[in-house]
């Protein structure tokens, strides 16, 4: 009984990460229009750094001492999390935050691969189903979508970011789930979140912070307290439910996304631009979640 209620535990964490980030696209499109991209992403992580590290004055400050002992898994956790950050952002900026959240969807199967490849998990002829149902999801949809666009070559150059922001998500979520077996979570993503603010310290335009309108600051606070909630409640959910059942809920992301546009579209909200999806895409983008769910459910 324990068990189970630590596993539903875990799914309802997930499912709040996954509304989050269905948000955070959109959210982080309209950002871009008017803020520098590693202005956006380095404030995200000292926002998020600041508010664990009171977090912990407050609560538990033994935690903060053992900032000195920082394990090295962790910095390099939070190394790769700036790069799919900013992979991710640069995608959405040369492409849309729906088409975003669709090729995102290479992580969770990436990371159903290794799984496979580095911790001997069986492979079953359902996630090989899953594999190629996802597989052709990805050709119909990325054919679709070419065809309705002019500049591919922008189309094709935001999609490889997003592909590269995968690859290090997975590395993330990897070195995440070996070390809240051991660590508490948020103390892993306060390592994180410092690493990764100070390695990205380099890029932003401090300059450009003095001159913004209290709009764009709320916006970045808004952005900051999406990552504190979104990677709080993701390195949770790895500690109390398993990493297939913890994909599958991630995998609803894209639709969370595909609903919130409909809606701006419904009710002509145009402060980002919309992009348009034909039968096909939308066809292909559902049979990726499809065979990503397949593959993540049967895991």
């Amino acid at each position: 009984m324990q068990q189970f209620e630590q596993r539903k535990k875990g799914l309802l964490l997930a499912f709040v990460a996954s509304l989050t980030w269905g948000v955070l696209a959109i959210a982080l499109k309209y950002a871009l229009q008017t803020i520098p991209l590693y202005n956006v992403v380095w404030f995200r992580f000292l926002f998020a750094s600041l508010a664990l590290m009171l977090y912990f004055l407050i609560n538990d400050k033994s935690q903060l001492k053992s900032l000195i002992k920082a394990p090295k898994n962790a910095i390099i956790a939070g190394v790769f999390l700036a790069a799919n950050y900013v992979g991710f952002l640069a995608g959405v900026q040369y492409t849309s935050a729906s088409n975003a959240q669709i090729i995102i969807q290479t992580a969770p199967l990436m990371l159903a691969i290794s799984g496979f490849l580095f911790f001997k998990e069986s492979m079953n002829r359902f996630k090989i189903i899953g594999y190629l149902v996802s597989s052709t999801g990805f050709l119909i949809y990325y054919k679709s979508q070419l065809a309705q666009l002019v500049n591919n070559q922008q189309f094709n150059l935001g999609n490889f970011y997003i592909f590269l922001a995968a690859i290090a998500w997975v590395v993330w979520a990897i070195l995440q789930k070996n070390l809240v077996k051991t660590y508490q979570p948020q103390f892993i993503n306060l390592i994180v979140y410092i690493t990764a603010c100070i390695s990205l310290s380099y890029f932003p335009d401090y300059n450009s912070f003095m001159i913004i309108n209290m709009e764009q600051f709320l916006l970045l606070c808004f952005l900051g307290a999406n990552t504190i909630v979104a990677y709080g409640a993701m390195g949770a959910s790895l500690k109390y439910a398993p990493a297939n059942e913890v994909s599958l809920v991630i995998s609803l992301t894209p639709l969370i996304t595909f609903a919130l546009v409909a809606m701006m579209q419904f009710f002509d909200i145009s402060f980002i631009p919309v992009q348009s999806m034909s039968i096909m895409s939308l066809i292909g983008a559902l049979t990726i979640v499809g065979g990503v769910s397949l593959v993540v459910i049967k895991g």
